[in-house]
């Protein structure tokens, strides 16, 4: 498995899931360029630079000059905040590069929302780097809930977030929870699971039951 920029390895095999209608969020630790997906999101700064992780690991993968084909895409990135890279090497076919300097918010919306005009059915997505303008406390969980609550999807079936570290893991399972302890009315026709069901685990497991029913989360 090749190294993060950081040569952090991923911490461990913890996974969760929360299916939204027809759209399943998966949040896991592991390795972004061995997600099964169909398309991976990756970030540039403002200065068009590939800088992150991700760059660095997809680099490491395929062998890709990411510089060279950002060059390439600046001007649809400069219009429209969002450029379309193939790859090969990977078992995603295609990067999703977008400009996360300023309303990092608004790029994952616009991300989810081109990958599914796109028709890409899967996307792998990472927790936006703090060297890119996202300052460090962000509800990531929280506020991926709330794009996917918001867009009707039509081809876009599975939202992977793939972390590196344990913590982050952590922090984005414990958004999912707040968001849907605190929209569980208004999200219910949202969330699929049986209500009453219970889910165990270790000690860091979470499990999130609500009048609505249940996000399942599971750690292994």
């Amino acid at each position: 498995m090749p190294k993060t920029k950081s040569s952090q390895k991923p911490e461990s095999t913890c996974e969760a899931e929360a299916t939204f209608g027809p759209t399943n969020v998966a949040i896991r630790v592991g390795d972004i360029t061995e997600a099964a997906c169909d398309a991976i999101v990756c970030s540039t700064d403002k200065h068009f630079k590939m800088t992150g992780a991700v760059a660095y690991a997809i680099r490491h993968k395929t062998g890709l000059d990411l510089d060279k084909e950002i060059a390439k895409k600046k001007k649809a990135l400069s219009r429209s905040g969002i450029a379309f890279i193939p790859t090969k090497g990977m078992t995603s076919k295609c990067i999703i590069v977008v400009n996360t300097h300023g309303d990092w918010e608004k790029s994952l919306r616009l991300a989810l929302t081109k990958a599914d005009d796109e028709g890409h059915k899967s996307v792998a997505v990472p927790l936006i780097s703090t060297d890119i303008g996202v300052s460090t406390g962000v509800d990531f969980g929280g506020t991926l809930c709330k794009i996917v609550t918001g867009i009707s999807f039509k081809r876009l079936k599975k939202v992977e977030v793939v972390l590196i570290r344990q913590t982050d893991f952590t922090d984005v399972a414990s958004g999912v929870q707040k968001y849907v302890q605190s929209n569980g009315p208004r999200i219910c026709g949202y969330i699929k699971g049986k209500l009453g069901e219970e889910v165990y685990g270790n000690a860091q497991s979470i499990s999130i039951l609500n009048s609505c029913g249940i996000i399942f989360i599971r750690m292994r």
